[in-house]
């Protein structure tokens, strides 16, 4: 039985479909198939009841529940404005980085005419190369007296 070559591939198009493959190898996170990346986030507030110009302290909680490391940990809190570098957090490793606030009423909210403030913050955890690898998010509130 002959065959008949179809089209031959040079080796300029064989040396690019290598590169794309070798490109695509490195947009892969470099971790090991077995590790997991969560987190757990909790924040609190001390303390909860405050007035005007009192300083409170927001504590937070960020405990890397998976197995792999998390690279350049952030917390971010008040909306995204304010960030507390926590570093890398190994498997099962936690930190729980504080920051002051002072009590201001241009940042309250209010309910029935009752004023408060309400922080959002999030935990933000890389993988070695950069790749968002886990985030979690928590609130705590402040009554204003």
């Amino acid at each position: 039985m002959e065959t008949e070559s179809k089209g031959t591939i040079s080796g300029l198009r064989v040396a690019g479909v290598i590169a794309l493959l070798a490109s695509l190898f490195l947009l892969v996170p470099a971790a090991s198939a077995d590790d997991t990346y969560s987190l757990i986030f909790y924040a609190n507030v001390d303390p909860v009841r405050a007035s005007e110009d009192d300083t409170v302290t927001f504590t937070y909680e960020v405990y890397n529940t998976g197995t792999g490391t998390l690279y350049d940990v952030e917390v971010w809190y008040f909306s995204m404005e304010e960030m507390i570098e926590v570093g890398d957090l190994e498997g099962g490793e936690s930190a729980f980085p504080t920051a002051d606030y002072v009590v201001n009423m241009d940042d309250a909210l209010y309910k029935r005419g009752r004023p408060y403030i309400y922080n959002v913050a999030c935990a933000i955890g890389y993988g070695e190369d950069g790749t968002l690898m886990a985030r979690a998010n928590a609130a705590c509130s402040i009554i204003v007296i």
